[in-house]
Order: structure tokens, then C-alpha cells, then sequence
């Protein structure tokens, strides 16, 4: 009787895919929930999506860039899905293949406050954050160039004030 109201009136609450994914009803129709890429990622980003607002997305893999990051050279999930919710795939095309992109909260990030830090620009190996002068000569800011960015959250493990979130 608890999850009656998500069947009838579902919130979707959109969360990160591993790369190569279907389109996310595709996906969560797929899914066997069966926990192959979540085990065999070796950074441990993949974990179990546990929001019961959206039944259908129950317990299939999602992204969660807590303690690492989508590596560049990683194709491992794609090959050990059985069901192709994750879609075989080379590891030259991962720079094509696009799980969300980052977002910076400016006023948190150290160069508002003129302190020193390009941690995000150097973690990040699509070169998709360059570090520019803001309204004001002297004070830098990072910027995300949304065309190259895949959301592979190098930048959001490494910022030291943790201002930084991928978006889907």
C-alpha cells in the first residue's frame, strides 16, 4: 500500500547512467538489476539507485561519484551487461559518450576567494574546464565547456571545497 502513490502519480527523480546507456525508460526496462557493472567497475562508482518515487528505476545502476570517477580507459561495464541496457562499447569512443555535465557553484570554489587552486582543470583529461578572468582582472573562475564535457566526474572527486556536481 506504501508504493501505491508512486504507481499512480510517479516523481521522477533523474539520476546518472553509466556511459553507453540506453535512454532511461529503455534502460530501466532492460536492467535485469542483476548488479554485473556495479561489481565489476573498478572504481566503485556504480551503486544500486534506491529512490522509491520512480518504481521502474528501482535498483538499477546509477552513478555516484563519491570516492571516484568514470575512468577515461573503462569499458567494463558495457561488456559484462547481459541484458544491453549498457551498450557494448570502445574504449577510443568514451570521449563521445555523454553521462551528464559538471556544474561548478562559483561562490563556493576557492577562486572566488582568491585563493589558488586549478585542481579541476587538471583532473579533467577532455579538457573541458578551462580556468578564465572573471568580471574583475584579477579574479579567476573555472568554466565548463558544455560541448566537450561527458560528465566522467574527475573534476567533482578532486575539488577540495566539493562545489562541483555532474547534472544529467
Amino acid at each position: 500500500g506504501l508504493l501505491l502513490p508512486s504507481f499512480i502519480k510517479p516523481g521522477r527523480k533523474s539520476y546518472l547512467q553509466a556511459p553507453g546507456s540506453l535512454p532511461e525508460d529503455s534502460f530501466n526496462t532492460l536492467c535485469l538489476r542483476c548488479g554485473n557493472c556495479i561489481k565489476s567497475c573498478p572504481t566503485g562508482i556504480l551503486k544500486h539507485h534506491m529512490d522509491p518515487s520512480y518504481a521502474l528505476s528501482w535498483m538499477v545502476p546509477e552513478i555516484s561519484f563519491v570516492d571516484g570517477y568514470c575512468l577515461e580507459n573503462c569499458n567494463i561495464c558495457s561488456q559484462v551487461c547481459p541484458s544491453g541496457a549498457i551498450t557494448l562499447f570502445d574504449r577510443d569512443a568514451k570521449a563521445q559518450l555523454f553521462i551528464g555535465t559538471a556544474e561548478i557553484k562559483l561562490e563556493q570554489c576557492f577562486l572566488s576567494d582568491n585563493k589558488e587552486c586549478n585542481r579541476c582543470k587538471a583532473a579533467c583529461s577532455y579538457d573541458a574546464i578551462k580556468i578564465e578572468a572573471g568580471a574583475n582582472v584579477l579574479q579567476m573562475r573555472p568554466v565548463v565547456n558544455q560541448d566537450t564535457c561527458v560528465g566522467c566526474g574527475a573534476c567533482v572527486v578532486i575539488c577540495p571545497p566539493r562545489v562541483i556536481e555532474v547534472l544529467s
